[in-house]
């Protein structure tokens, strides 16, 4: 398949700088963003738009997002050439793996993973979509998240989750709930729940498209 670049991705809908306009201050308290479990299920597209599996295919299923970060060190500074991989369930909560047992179906038109690469100053992109959360057992439903994992040479590989800001109380309960978010310290889970908001109407981008902002600070590898 064709890359989509991110200059596909931003170029003509909205730049990084002109979305964290609408996002208000964005924290750099230090502070090295906690590691948690891989997660299941991760296919294998390499692209940062995961709302189409090609640019003239059909679109998946499920409220858009875009996704902005940086990726810097504990120092504050922007880590250029990082590999940013993410994988997620569908909006109906199902990975694309044989291996999950929920019985929603597939959504054929969604990626279901994506890869971007942080340009000098440490920024990346991805276009998907919001996910939806799904059944871990019989008594414990998993909130809304996507799952990271994050590459550069001279620091320690990490490999984490990010949460959705509850817009709901059902989404607030689905979080206070949540074994995996909850093992992590209040100040560590605090690092994780991103707020997405609605992307001004001058970016361009699609109706009702919200748009969220992920720092992520990596330690530096001191093994000799």
């Amino acid at each position: 398949m064709n890359v989509i670049t991110r200059r596909d991705l931003i170029v003509g809908t909205v730049k990084t700088t002109s979305a964290l306009g609408i996002l208000g201050p964005i924290s750099r308290a230090l502070g090295a963003t906690p590691s948690q479990t891989e997660g299941p299920f991760h296919p294998v597209n390499q692209d940062n738009d995961l709302t189409r599996k090609s640019p003239n295919s059909p679109p998946a299923i499920g409220e858009i997002i875009y996704l902005y970060g940086e990726v810097r060190d504990e120092q504050g500074r922007g880590l250029s050439n990082a590999v940013v991989e993410l994988w997620q369930a569908a909006a109906n909560g199902k990975y694309n793996h044989p291996g999950d047992p929920n019985p929603k179906p597939v959504d054929p038109n969604f990626q279901y993973w994506g890869r971007d690469i942080t340009d000098a100053s440490g920024k990346f992109a991805f276009k998907t979509i919001r996910p939806g959360e799904y059944p871990a057992d019989a008594t414990w439903t998993r909130p809304a998240h996507i799952h990271f994992r994050i590459l550069r040479p001279g620091f320690e590989d990490l490999t984490t989750q990010m949460y959705f800001s509850p817009e709901n109380d059902h989404e607030q309960e689905l979080l206070e709930k949540d074994r995996i978010l909850n093992a992590l310290s209040p100040a560590d889970r605090k690092k994780l729940i991103i707020e997405f908001r609605l992307a001004p109407t001058a970016s361009h981008l699609e109706a009702n498209a919200k748009v969220g902002f992920f720092p992520i600070e990596m330690r530096q590898n001191r093994q000799t």
